[in-house]
């Protein structure tokens, strides 16, 4: 969602004409320590908020450490993040596995495709693989009938080739 506000920025350091309304896919201008801020706010909250927050948090300090010039920090917060997808992905394909070996098919689909949505334009290795897994053995669910083993196979496949 893009908001676009209309101010008025004479009061704005680095503003432009009064009453000139600033493009929405840009920040207001304020760098000046929100690096430090979004780093400490990250410090702050490691291991004491969800998973999902944290990688929130790591992409907000990454943004922060980019807007401040500060692009090698600004990385490896983007690699953080990114990893935090990837190693859920994997983790749910893998319980996925393990349902699927008690004879829990139905709920082995439903692991499977949330774990897709975490692996998804994560290219590793271990995501291809998983992904190869997924997609044999959701084929051989959709000839048994199995809701949505057919889509899940479907959808390894073009993440297998993108």
């Amino acid at each position: 969602m893009t908001i676009s506000i209309p101010f008025d920025l004479r009061a704005t350091p680095g503003g432009t004409q009064p009453g000139v309304e600033r493009a929405p896919d840009r920040d207001f201008g304020h760098s000046a320590g929100t690096a430090a801020l979004a780093d400490a706010a990250l410090a702050r909250a490691r291991g004491r908020v969800d998973h999902g927050t944290e990688a929130l948090l790591l992409i907000t300090a990454a943004r922060a450490n980019g807007a401040s010039g500060n692009r090698a920090a600004a990385a490896k917060l983007i690699v953080a993040a990114g990893t935090y997808h990837s190693m859920r992905g994997t983790t749910l394909a893998d319980i996925a596995k393990t349902v699927a070996a008690q004879h829990r098919p139905e709920e082995a689909v439903q692991l499977w495709t949330r774990s897709l949505d975490l692996m998804d334009g994560v290219a590793s290795h271990r995501n291809q693989l998983e992904l190869r897994t997924v997609q044999s053995t959701a084929a051989s669910y959709a000839r048994r009938g199995i809701r949505g083993a057919a889509a899940l196979s479907q959808r390894a496949a073009r993440l297998r080739t993108t």
